[in-house]
């Protein structure tokens, strides 16, 4: 309720900061993810420090919402909803063995897919072109082609795309692939690319859309004290 009455606008998550009743953090909800299945302390805000720390002082009876770094502040304006969605978007996590033929068949069902790469964001593309090895980036360029956006999200959650450093990723940047530079979850590139396909399904435009931020879910820096971040 602290929060609530509080001057902060947007989505977030209250959550316990440790496993004790000691505090709470705040967390944005484009950044934030459950990172266990039952602690108390389960949620954490990833590559961003939390909004906010809620905790008693003293005997008082009121929580104190005390500010980690800035956030959006209420406005006189009146929230405007928009449910302009297309949810036929695909998350498909990057793993050993993925079949190239199921990543292709992919344009039958959904308009947009978001891989969990590997590492920096990587896929099979088999870059040393080993005779033994499946590649899908032939399957990737085909949805690309077809007109349906494939973009890259990190699996290890933590951490910044950044599709230059390998050749993997640069195969997978040079055929199309969207998000070099991002440090979205995964699930808040599913949710946005659902977004931005709900209002175009103009490559060029749900490009420039998806690698522009809207709502603080890609960090223009990395802060290295976000990391596991513990509150004081």
């Amino acid at each position: 309720m602290a929060v609530a009455a509080s001057d902060m606008a947007g989505v977030v998550v209250v959550m316990h900061g440790s496993m004790s009743d000691d505090y709470c953090l705040v967390h944005q909800g484009v950044k934030v993810r459950k990172m266990h299945t039952s602690r108390r302390d389960a949620f954490r805000s990833i590559n961003v420090l939390p909004y906010a720390r809620v905790r008693w002082k003293g005997d008082s009876s009121k929580p104190i919402v005390e500010r980690i770094r800035d956030y959006p502040k209420r406005s006189e304006g009146k929230p405007k909803l928009d449910l302009q969605l297309d949810d036929r978007v695909a998350l498909i996590y990057v793993h050993p063995g993925i079949n190239p033929e199921f990543i292709a068949s992919l344009s039958k069902y959904y308009d947009g897919v978001v891989l969990a790469g590997t590492g920096l964001g990587h896929a099979s593309t088999n870059p040393g072109s080993d005779p033994l090895a499946r590649s899908i980036l032939p399957s990737i360029r085909s949805l690309i082609n077809s007109g349906i956006p494939v973009v890259m999200a990190p699996q290890t959650i933590y951490g910044r795309v950044n599709m230059n450093v390998y050749a993997a990723g640069r195969l997978l940047k040079e055929a199309g692939v969207i998000g070099d530079q991002c440090d979205w979850t995964p699930e808040a590139a599913l949710v946005k690319l659902m977004f931005v396909l709900g209002h175009t399904k103009d490559m060029k435009e749900v490009k420039r859309l998806m690698e522009t931020d809207m709502v603080g879910e890609i960090s223009p820096t990395s802060d290295p004290r976000a990391f596991l971040y513990r509150s004081a």
